[in-house]
Parts: C-alpha cells; sequence; structure tokens
C-alpha cells in the first residue's frame, strides 16, 4: 500500500504486485482497448478506481468505485469542466491530495 504509482496524462503505471495491479493489467490490456475511452470523468473510472484501491484497501476502495460508477456521467453540472486533448471531462478526484498529483 505503500507503493507510489506514477501518473500521466490520465494513465498509471502500476508498481506493486497486489491482485488489484493485475486485474487492472487485464483491463487496460484485453478490455479497455474494445471498450473504448468513453468515460466523462477526469480521472477516468479504472484510474479513479486504482488510485483508491491502493489508498484504502480493496473493501472500501471496491465501495467508492461502485458509488463512482454509479455516478458516471450523471448530474455532469455539479462538477468542473476540464478539456483535454481536445475532449471536454469532468473532474472528480477521489482525494485533494491526488488532485494535486495531477496538477
Amino acid at each position: 500500500m505503500g507503493d507510489k504509482s506514477e501518473i500521466t496524462n490520465n494513465t498509471v503505471q502500476i508498481n506493486n504486485e497486489d491482485h488489484s495491479s493485475h486485474f487492472f493489467s487485464i483491463y487496460r490490456k484485453y478490455i479497455s482497448p474494445t471498450d473504448g475511452a468513453r468515460c466523462p470523468m477526469y480521472p477516468s473510472c479504472s484510474i479513479y478506481s486504482k488510485l483508491v484501491i491502493e489508498k484504502y484497501g480493496f473493501v472500501k476502495g471496491f465501495i467508492m468505485t461502485v458509488d463512482r460508477i454509479a455516478r458516471c456521467g450523471n448530474d455532469l453540472y455539479l462538477y468542473d469542466s476540464i478539456i483535454i486533448d481536445r475532449k471536454n471531462l469532468y473532474e472528480d478526484y477521489p482525494s485533494s491530495a491526488h488532485k494535486a498529483e495531477y496538477e
């Protein structure tokens, strides 16, 4: 849990070897390319999930992930809008500390 992740351009480099790391590697390699980048949130739901599972552990991180997925794309007027790569995205960070890493 103390391992750091490098966050660059809405991608996360996984530096630890736990089970969630393997899940995210499989997701990024097989599911994401076929599903496409459709998440209107920033960071994307998969990156958000990885961040909260690393920070809060699997159980709380999973609950936060389910909450985020339920909110994804809904009530977008509640979030600050940003433009990245000519795409309008909506900021929703797990914590202010994570937001500082992105700035």
